[in-house]
């Protein structure tokens, strides 16, 4: 049952774009994609890019100063205890998540590759006090293997974001979009499934100060396929 005065509001998401590369009437085989993308192709694909850059774009969020997703079969478990989009908005946070885990290898083929080239061009801006990419990479101390063979024995990092509070403006910000724009017109969403979770964790620590624009709502029992107890208080929380 919702709460009284609670506004309810349906938005029906289509998919029309995918990358024109992709004969759909084609073989998934022929296409060339690893057995993991074939097996949703490319439903699992468009909702991947959807959460990437497409949602910022929606009817639902483009005007809203915070999105909170939570995915169908999400479960909180435990009480908030607090007005989420307030807390996060009188400490200027940019981002609150729930837990950081790993993707697996075969799905996030260049990734690495990808974010470290980006950030190593002195023209990519991070949104940050106007730092680059390459100086706010350092500052939050991101880790990305040096070597080809490295980054193929490397599980990357992810915010586990089908728990996730957005800071809409900044994403819908000049240089958050070009990075987002970058990685869409590698079309790798599609052709490997990358996955919206670790470009999400690598493009964090490339354009904002997690230490003091990110937060982790540590205190929430949540699960989602797995159990995440709470590991602090609310009064612990910054």
């Amino acid at each position: 049952m919702w709460p009284p005065g609670l506004k309810v509001e349906f938005f029906e998401i289509t998919f029309k774009d995918i990358p024109y590369l992709f004969n759909l009437g084609a073989s998934l085989q022929n296409l060339g994609l690893n057995p993991t993308n074939r097996r949703a192709f490319p439903g699992y694909n468009n909702m991947i890019r959807f959460f990437w850059t497409h949602v910022f774009q929606s009817e639902a969020v483009r005007d809203l100063d915070y999105f909170w997703r939570l995915d169908h079969d999400s479960m909180l478990q435990s009480r908030v205890g607090v007005d989420i989009f307030h807390y996060m908005k009188k400490r200027n946070m940019k981002y609150g998540y729930r837990a950081v885990t790993t993707d697996v290898r075969h799905v996030t083929n260049g990734m690495l590759a990808f974010f470290d080239k980006y950030r190593r061009d002195p023209d990519h801006q991070s949104v940050t006090h106007g730092t680059s990419c390459a100086i706010m990479s350092r500052k939050n101390c991101l880790e990305i293997p040096d070597t080809t063979r490295e980054r193929n024995e490397y599980f990357p990092l992810m915010y586990y974001n089908n728990f996730e509070i957005v800071h809409v403006p900044t994403w819908r910000s000049k240089n958050m979009q070009q990075l987002m724009d970058s990685v869409d017109h590698t079309d790798m969403i599609y052709w490997n499934r990358w996955g919206d979770a670790p470009l999400r964790y690598y493009s964090i620590n490339m354009m904002l100060d997690i230490k003091t624009e990110v937060m982790e709502w540590c205190h929430i029992r949540y699960f989602h396929h797995k159990q995440f107890e709470p590991l602090c208080t609310l009064e612990n929380i910054p």
